[in-house]
């Protein structure tokens, strides 16, 4: 005890030695004090030629700050060692000192770095910087004062030249030690450093090792520092035809990661990922990966070719995630370890991104059987099952069934768990928006699936509160999500149409939201209510009406693209909107003026909903509509890409020339062979409605009428009594006779006479009569008794 007393005092006699000897012969007060350092900071490191004397040599204290095994041994080996027992923190002059030593301030920065990291990760909740009482606190306060002296002071003279290894070193413990410190460190600091670093040549910089230049990119983009020459430096000596052989997978690994946070599109720095990819691709390198190296550098990977400057090298990326990925489920099956949820998430998002689908994915069936075998789903949270469904979406991965129910089946249980509180606190309508469009986009036909996803969808779209945080695009989708699910239900609609009214939405709308808010209610009333569809009366008609008068105003710009246009056009057609002729006008003058930027199916709907809307002129006393001569402009396009026409087009485009009185030769004879063409994909009720427009113009087209009629006698026919008397009405006013399709299509009246109308009858009476035909004796006793009381006919001979 006596001894160690001792060797203290001594070591303090040398330090006022030095302070003599810095005082008489080296820099006055004034010029150390203006180098940045605070007013009571720390001491400064000093490992000065009179110290080394008292404390042994300077390789014995590196190797000791090397082994110390936490930041505490080693905030008590540097104030035993170098602050001679209490110096550590006191507010000693600075100018004590007449040199001082940056090997072992960027030694004892290195390992500091290096401990905080592992401590941190063993207790993710301290925050060591809090407590400025702390000694790690306060050994790192004196070390970055010590660095910030030795490189003002070097900055200083033109002529000193700090040791590059020990700079390279303190870049790169201050990079380690930003993701653990929660302040900043001084940019005067970070300024010196960089600027001493550039002061060497480059094969100086070169000489700190491969591994070190790595380091120090990591380092550069950790602290997210603009420093294009040193960058450029690093870059020169990576990519030379050595360097990156040299490199074990850890560094690469970490390399890729720092590339993917540089804030550069430097080419060197696109060359230099495609080497880490391509190295890291080789067998014998990956076989010495780690598992964590192998899930680092497809993060990194994903990261790095979000930028738009990869796009050239995607390919490259996406061999690369294929191969690693297949690495990463061996060394997972060969290990037996299993997987975090979070960890299956980011690799089934890393791959749906990276994947350029030229090949057959076996990656993401082996993803997704793991999250069936292993229980991942049951262990997601939300944003992890977010992710997973947004992926299987992406790679339009339709033949897991059993993962989207185990989804389904998560989301409902995450739901039902924070019903007790507002949905609002848990759920973003945004998340849940991206969960909701997986299933209902691959697995709508599925009951199993989706059944899940519409109970946890039920639950939160009756929340108040969850509601009227929706925006007016969220609300959009979610009604889109349920006409796609075809589920009608009122109340829902009632609380998003309240919220759809709201003044503040209403004024902030855009026209594109307008025609999305506008397509989405169409789709809604599009499906076919329960129980009599006859007399069913959609909910809400006057609150939908008030919808498209307030978010009708919205369309009247000439900004409209013609995806927008068209939606707005079908939506009040299919709405049978009409208070608002003036907007329906211009939407058709909109989609007239750019027929070459549609598709056939926009143009084909835009002409249906001038046929279906034709109707309601006469309320306006119109002979012809004012968008008469934009709906001939829009069907001269039509007839021009008449090969591009599906049966549904053709169909629609036949129906609205007909409703539109046009029976020009130069607009139906190119649909008519273009329906000859595509008649074999038909279905019956397309079929009705061409045979009711050709009847409607009386256009002869006597090919397409046998092909038609020859359509209508393949069994099973699924017409609706209405559609099949307005077929025998078409083919009564072609005079079309054929009594075996006439009886054909009678069958169906009778079988369905109940459901059948006066006027239905009286067409199907008076297309017989057209063609000379005798009407089944049944239909005849039913006109007669049900529709004009009178005594059923008896079996009648002709004459």
């Amino acid at each position: 005890m006596q001894l160690k007393s001792w060797s203290c005092c001594k070591r303090k006699l040398i330090v006022l030695g030095a302070c003599f000897v810095t005082i008489s012969h080296s820099f006055p007060p004034a010029t150390l004090l203006s180098t940045g350092t605070r007013r009571n900071s720390p001491i400064p490191l000093l490992y000065s030629q009179h110290a080394s004397e008292v404390y042994g040599s300077e390789s014995w204290l590196i190797q000791s700050i090397q082994s110390s095994q936490s930041t505490t041994d080693l905030a008590r080996l540097m104030e035993e060692e170098v602050y001679c027992n209490g110096a550590l923190g006191s507010s000693l002059p600075v100018n004590a000192f007449d040199r001082i030593n940056m090997n072992i301030t960027a030694k004892a920065l290195r390992r500091l770095a290096h401990l905080s990291i592992l401590e941190t990760k063993e207790a993710k909740d301290c925050n060591y910087s809090e407590n400025p009482e702390n000694p790690r606190t306060q050994l790192l306060g004196s070390l970055l004062n010590q660095a910030e002296i030795a490189l003002t002071m070097a900055l200083d003279d033109p002529e000193t030249l700090l040791n590059p290894y020990n700079l390279a070193d303190i870049l790169i413990s201050l990079g380690m030690l930003s993701h653990v410190e929660s302040s900043h460190f001084s940019s005067r600091l970070l300024r010196n450093l960089l600027d001493s670093i550039e002061k060497h040549e480059a094969q100086t910089i070169h000489s700190v090792g491969l591994i070190r230049m790595v380091q120090c990119l990591q380092a550069i983009a950790r602290l997210q520092l603009e420093e294009p020459n040193l960058q450029d430096c690093i870059f020169q000596r990576l990519l030379k035809p050595d360097a990156v052989a040299k490199l074990p997978a850890r560094t690469i690994a970490h390399g890729l990661a720092a590339l993917a946070n540089l804030h550069t599109n430097n080419r060197d720095s696109k060359l230099l990922s495609r080497a880490f990819m391509r190295r890291l691709r080789k067998q014998k390198v990956r076989e010495e990966a780690t598992l964590s190296d192998l899930l680092r550098a497809l993060a990194a990977t994903d990261k790095l070719f979000q930028k738009p400057e990869m796009d050239e090298f995607k390919g490259e990326a996406a061999i690369f995630g294929f191969t690693l990925l297949r690495d990463v489920i061996k060394k997972k099956s060969d290990s037996q370890a299993a997987f975090s949820s979070k960890t299956v998430s980011d690799l089934i998002s890393t791959w749906a991104r990276l994947s350029n689908n030229e090949r057959e994915d076996v990656v993401i069936e082996e993803l997704l059987n793991i999250c069936e075998s292993d229980g991942v789903m049951e262990r997601c949270n939300l944003y992890e099952l977010e992710k997973i469904l947004v992926s299987v979406e992406r790679l339009r991965t339709a033949n897991h069934t059993g993962t989207m129910e185990l989804a389904g089946e998560r989301f409902l249980a995450l739901v039902k768990e924070s019903n007790q509180s507002s949905a609002t606190e848990y759920f973003s309508p945004c998340v849940i928006n991206s969960i909701l469009r997986c299933p209902v986009l691959l697995h709508r036909r599925s009951p199993e699936v989706m059944k899940p996803f519409i109970a946890a969808a039920l639950l939160l779209f009756h929340d108040v509160d969850f509601v009227n945080s929706c925006s007016l695009g969220e609300i959009a989708n979610f009604l889109w999500f349920k006409s796609v699910a075809r589920w009608l239900d009122e109340e829902v609609l009632h609380l998003f149409c309240q919220r759809l009214l709201d003044p503040e939405l209403v004024d902030s709308c855009s026209p594109k939201l307008a025609s999305r808010i506008l397509g989405a209610f169409t789709a809604m009333m599009s499906l076919e209510p329960p129980g009599d569809t006859d007399n069913y009366q959609y909910p809400m008609a006057e609150t939908i009406s008030q919808i498209f008068h307030c978010y009708g105003v919205h369309l009247l710009t000439s900004r409209l693209e013609p995806a927008e246009a068209a939606t707005a056009l079908y939506s009040y057609a299919k709405a049978s909107y009409f208070h608002d002729m003036g907007i329906f006008d211009h939407l058709v003058s909109s989609v007239s003026s750019m027929v070459n930027r549609c598709t056939t199916r926009q143009l084909s709907q835009s002409l249906w909903s001038c046929g279906k809307m034709v109707a309601f002129e006469q309320l306006y006393g119109h002979d012809l509509p004012p968008y008469h001569k934009s709906s001939l402009i829009i069907a001269q396009e039509l007839c021009r890409r008449s090969n591009e026409l599906t049966p549904p087009d053709v169909t629609q485009c036949m129906w609205a020339l007909a409703r539109l009185g046009v029976t020009g030769r130069c607009y139906l004879e190119p649909l008519a062979e273009r329906a000859i063409v595509v008649s074999e994909s038909m279905n019956t009720i397309e079929v009705v409605n061409i045979l009711w427009g050709l009847g409607k113009t009386e256009y002869i087209a006597t090919d397409l009428l046998l092909i038609l009629a020859e359509k209508l006698m393949e069994d099973p026919l699924d017409a609706s009594p209405k559609q099949a008397a307005s077929a025998l009405f078409a083919l009564g006013r072609l005079n079309f006779r054929n009594k075996e399709l006439f009886d054909k299509l009678c069958a169906i009246l009778i079988d369905r006479i109940d459901d059948t109308s006066a006027q239905s009858i009286a067409n199907v009476l008076w297309a017989y009569k057209t063609v000379n035909l005798r009407p089944p004796e049944e239909l005849l006793s039913f006109w007669a008794t049900e529709k004009l009381g009178l005594v059923g006919v008896q079996s009648l001979k002709p004459r």
